[in-house]
């Protein structure tokens, strides 16, 4: 942890970090401070933290997909979704954009009470490795910190379930304007 001192201005020109790192002029900072956060960051397996957060969030995408595209598939024409989904996944890897469209053309020519199932279970599994993702970046902040995880049961899981609905929130938002957007602005005169 940080010492507050390390960044009072009237601490001169030593800074004195609680992990042992200590700087008495900047030209030796960037190498010094390079070596250090890499000897930490593979003391403290950050890398493999990094994929259990990636891997938990991309596999969350699936099912949140499935269950977006079938509840539009309940309200509007699903076909219309896929479309917007394809000018999407211009952003991915073809491959992957191939299975991701491919799955919700499925998904979308599947019967309404099928989407409902779908919707459901969709939104089940998402947020729950959602929930995963998020309990394994806290994990990450925690250990590339420093800190010890001192929150009750119940207070770390609020947290957790509080950043997860926060991480979805955001990610609906972002996908209603990336989907919704350019299918407002086709009605708008410009």
């Amino acid at each position: 942890m940080i010492r507050p001192e390390a960044f009072c201005p009237c601490a001169g020109n030593f800074a004195v970090l609680e992990w042992g790192f200590q700087r008495q002029s900047t030209e030796d900072m960037p190498l010094k401070t390079t070596q250090r956060i890499l000897q930490r960051s593979v003391a403290d397996k950050l890398g493999l933290i990094a994929a259990g957060v990636a891997f938990y969030a991309f596999l969350a995408a699936f099912p949140a997909i499935a269950a977006l595209v079938a509840l539009a598939g309940l309200f509007t024409d699903p076909d219309a979704v896929v479309r917007q989904l394809e000018n999407v996944t211009e952003l991915i890897p073809q491959q992957a954009a191939q299975l991701l469209v491919g799955e919700a053309a499925k998904v979308a020519s599947a019967p309404d009470q099928s989407l409902t199932l779908t919707v459901l279970f969709g939104l089940i599994v998402a947020v729950y490795l959602s929930t995963r993702a998020a309990a394994s970046l806290i994990h990450g902040l925690n250990v590339a910190l420093g800190l010890k995880e001192n929150r009750g049961f119940l207070r770390y899981w609020l947290v957790v379930i509080g950043l997860t609905v926060a991480l979805l929130f955001g990610t609906v938002v972002m996908l209603v304007l990336m989907v919704g957007l350019p299918t407002v602005l086709a009605f708008v005169p410009l």
